[in-house]
């Protein structure tokens, strides 16, 4: 609706060509509480022109109802509520943070005094969910023609992407330094659950699962999440591990986003006073092998978007994790190799033993690196554990042992031993 205003006295009052003065010029200002323009006080006039000329985000606050008035560079901070929040009053725009704002508004009117706050947690409705966000701002009383405090004037920066990037840079220095220190693969796991076990705003729960040589899930560590829930099993069976997509995983996507469907109450809060809605399953990739050797399963802050930021901050602790687990397993298999680095030699004198055995008859004990010993029993299993080697359970478990190897079950150790030995230029001989 158009103001019946007279066009010099709106002009005068809502001065400039931005967009917020354009529309206070628009507004129905004569069927609102405050009137037409012409007859408001002029410290609410002066105030105004204040507002609309400046370009540091700022809001007012006119009468009893607190009448919201706004400029362009605060228009972000109200999001969906832009437009429609000119001219409402302060408790009708802001429901979901009026207990946290009222008594310092009441306070500026009763006492006259001005408040200040730095990064004030304020969770808003204004993207449609309820988001976490910071505010830095100072409420100033204004006086009217009467000499008592008629309205207020804020000054306001937001903080939210400061704080929260601030926040997540101090968890992954937490975890780097944490890492840093840790010798093994039990030592890294434990930093990086005391570091990310911090970290409950923007990590309300994490479970950190390694795959074994079966292709099942074991749980290698968990923080936030109580031992025995059952979004938490210590095993997971490959055709058991649908609840967090594993199977996409698996097929190569960098990460999957999931919603927490029917788990509400059970689950986790973290920092917060409700549970996450979705939780993000990302990979561990193993170091020259195409499928991951695990995936970690993090709970999302349920009042923030898993927007751009967010996933870099989840990709760079995963990362960090992900270095630090294949440095820990790298010098695990340097060992091996040192093994294999054995068998090749002992492959190039496995003519010379079979010989020898079919020769004597007699069993024969062979030191291998001065710790591995091999008992030959017969010619005969002794040639074809040679040429398969068959049946080891895991790649941390190729020993040299041929007998360990025949009890053993699982993928055949050949291929365990080549791979390995690929991975780090080593060429066996045949």
């Amino acid at each position: 609706m158009t103001s019946s205003h007279p066009a010099s006295s709106v002009a005068d009052v809502f001065v400039g060509h931005s967009e917020m003065a354009e529309m206070m010029r628009r507004h129905d200002w004569q069927s609102s509480t405050l009137g037409p323009p012409e007859r408001w006080p002029e410290a609410l006039k002066v105030a105004l022109r204040i507002l609309l000329t400046s370009r540091f985000d700022m809001w007012l606050g006119w009468g009893p109802d607190i009448n919201f008035f706004y400029n362009d560079a605060y228009r972000p901070t109200l999001g969906k509520k832009h437009p429609h929040a000119l001219g409402m009053p302060a408790r009708v725009l802001w429901p979901e943070i009026w207990d946290d704002l009222k008594g310092r508004m009441e306070a500026v009117y009763r006492d006259g005094q001005a408040s200040w706050d730095s990064a004030l947690l304020l969770i808003l409705e204004r993207s449609g969910y309820r988001e976490e966000t910071y505010h830095t701002f100072s409420y100033s009383p204004l006086l009217g023609d009467t000499g008592k405090v008629e309205g207020l004037f804020c000054v306001v920066m937001e903080e939210t992407l400061r704080v929260i990037s601030e926040r997540r840079l101090a968890t992954l220095s937490d975890l780097a330094a944490g890492l840093a220190k840790a010798d093994g693969r039990q030592a890294v796991l434990d930093a990086a659950s005391a570091a990310l076990g911090r970290a409950t705003h923007d990590l309300p729960f994490t479970l950190t699962y390694f795959f074994d040589a079966h292709g099942d899930a074991r749980l290698a560590s968990s923080t936030g999440m109580p031992p025995g829930h059952a979004l938490a099993p210590p095993r997971l069976a490959r055709e058991e591990a649908g609840r967090w997509a594993v199977e996409r995983i698996l097929r190569g996507e960098p990460s999957v986003h999931l919603p927490l469907d029917g788990c509400g109450s059970e689950l986790p809060t973290g920092a917060w006073d409700r549970p996450p809605g979705a939780v993000i399953v990302m990979p561990i990739a193993a170091q020259g092998m195409a499928e991951p050797a695990g995936f970690i399963v993090a709970g999302l802050n349920p009042y923030r978007s898993l927007d751009d930021d967010y996933l870099s901050f989840l990709s760079q602790r995963k990362a960090n994790l992900r270095g630090r687990h294949q440095a820990e397993a790298l010098a695990e298999i340097n060992i091996e190799i040192e093994n294999i680095r054995s068998l090749s030699e002992f492959q190039r004198n496995a003519k010379h033993h079979i010989k020898r055995l079919k020769k004597t008859g007699k069993p024969e004990v062979l030191t291998v690196n001065g710790r591995a010993e091999v008992v030959v029993q017969d010619a005969a299993s002794y040639q074809r554990l040679l040429a398969e080697l068959e049946h080891a359970q895991s790649v941390s478990q190729v020993r040299i042992g041929l007998e360990q190897a025949k009890r053993g079950e699982g993928r055949p150790m050949r291929q365990a031993i080549e791979e390995i030995a690929a991975r780090h230029g080593i060429k066996l001989r045949k």
